[in-house]
Formats: structure tokens, sequence, C-alpha cells
């Protein structure tokens, strides 16, 4: 995997409802950057109810990428997972 170094990497964890979501949507207006998900159940397109996901306004003019992107039929693990964020890095 060879990453763009002229941007940083900037990752924002902590737990459940501490307001992650609503820090990453500030910081990625105030830089002009992008959102990439990493919560295990926000990647399906199925759940939206108990996974606090962006909303449709949330989202807007911010891209977002792996948000609801595979259906709870499929298997998905983290090697799926590193490969999907490598294709948007």
């Amino acid at each position: 995997m060879s990453l763009e170094t002229s941007r940083p990497i900037i990752v924002i964890a902590g737990p459940t409802c501490s307001g992650k979501s609503k820090i990453a949507i500030k910081l990625a207006k105030d830089i002009n950057g992008v959102i990439i998900n990493g919560d295990s159940r926000q990647v399906y397109e199925e759940l939206n109810i108990g996974t606090a996901k962006p909303s449709v306004e949330e989202m807007e003019n911010i891209e977002h990428y792996l948000y609801g992107h595979i259906s709870v039929r499929e298997h998905y693990n983290i090697s799926r997972y590193q490969q999907d964020v490598s294709k948007v890095l």
C-alpha cells in the first residue's frame, strides 16, 4: 500500500456517544478533508438505528467513505475493511 504523504491521516477515536462524528465533520470542513468510517456497524447498509450514522444533512459537502457500503448478508471482516480503506487512501 502506498499512501500519499502530503495530507495527514487523523484518527478520531473514543467511546460511543462521545461526539466523534461531530468533531470529525467540523475538522473535515476546516481542513477540506474527508471522513473514512471506522465503525464496525456503520459499514452495513441496513443498520441505521442504533449505529449513530451521520445524517444526510451532516454528510453534505464532505466526502464520506465506507458508510453503509455492504449488506448485513455479506461476510465482512478486517481483511476486507483493509482492502476497502486502501482503495480510498
